[in-house]
């Protein structure tokens, strides 16, 4: 492309792109699909007793509470409802679920207490 004598040529910001076969807006990718949680993946959320600071994840932290007796693949495959999650796994959820309503009643106590109520 030969220019006019004395003509300068635009900047590509006032020519429009170039270089380019098409142009289009980018568009967001569509949201995830959240998989459900099964009993035993919405039993267990608020068991966790970690501070964000040593949060260890979900996963760590349930082979954590489960005392290492199963592994964190198998762990998974229980909240997500691909196995079942066995007697033991749901004692120790139970137990632990026990502990932690005792805390929050005797939390909840103190705080009435104090109220005044």
């Amino acid at each position: 492309m030969d220019l006019a004598p004395g003509a300068e040529r635009a900047p590509n910001r006032v020519r429009g792109r170039q270089g380019h076969l098409w142009w289009a807006r980018r568009r967001a990718a569509p949201p995830r699909k959240a998989t459900a949680l099964s009993d035993l993946g919405k039993a267990v959320q608020p068991l966790f007793p970690w501070h964000v600071v040593e949060y260890p994840g979900l996963l760590a932290g349930l082979s954590q509470l489960f005392g290492g007796r199963a592994s964190t693949h198998t762990i998974r495959d229980w909240i997500r409802g691909r196995r079942k999650a066995p007697k033991w796994a749901w004692a120790l959820v139970a137990l632990e679920a026990e502990k932690r309503a005792t805390a929050f009643l005797h939390v909840a106590e103190l705080a009435k207490k104090e109220a005044g109520d």
